[in-house]
């Protein structure tokens, strides 16, 4: 898809990424359902940038930042976490954006996992489309993985 592309999150970026976590639409589809507060995000946010073991992509789509890419490696693992901002989900963007993290990262991570709501049908559609399974079924949490 022309015009995406992946940069590396900034310390400038940690307002944005408070805001987009807190938006209803994401904050319904998220593995903890629940909005975070600014202390909590600041010490997430700082540590996240701290931590070798994380890698953070703001996602952007034409010089727009438009959704957010998170991994933690464990091991040869990275569990991962992706959101679009509503107005750019379903069109394909969050598939492309995976796709092209996942190429960056193949040499860094030998398994690829991520946990979905069971009701967030179009993030099970998403992974599915590229070759994530079913890994691990906890009633409303399943766990993807891709090797």
């Amino acid at each position: 898809m022309n015009g995406l592309k992946l940069r590396d999150v900034e310390k400038s970026d940690q307002d944005l990424i408070f805001n987009w976590r807190n938006l209803d639409e994401l904050v319904s589809l998220s593995a903890h359902k629940r909005k975070v507060s600014k202390i909590e995000h600041q010490e997430w946010f700082t540590g996240a940038l701290e931590d070798s073991l994380k890698i953070l992509k703001i996602i952007c789509y034409k010089g727009r930042d438009i959704g957010l890419i998170k991994s933690e490696k464990i091991n040869l693992s990275c569990e991962i976490s992706i959101y679009l901002i509503p107005i750019y989900q379903g069109k394909g963007m969050g598939k492309t954006s995976l796709k092209m993290f996942i190429d960056l990262y193949k040499t860094k991570c030998i398994v690829f996992t991520a946990k979905v709501q069971s009701n967030n049908h179009p993030s099970k559609k998403m992974f599915a489309a590229l070759g994530f399974k079913i890994v691990e079924d906890k009633k409303s949490l399943l766990t993807f993985a891709l090797e």
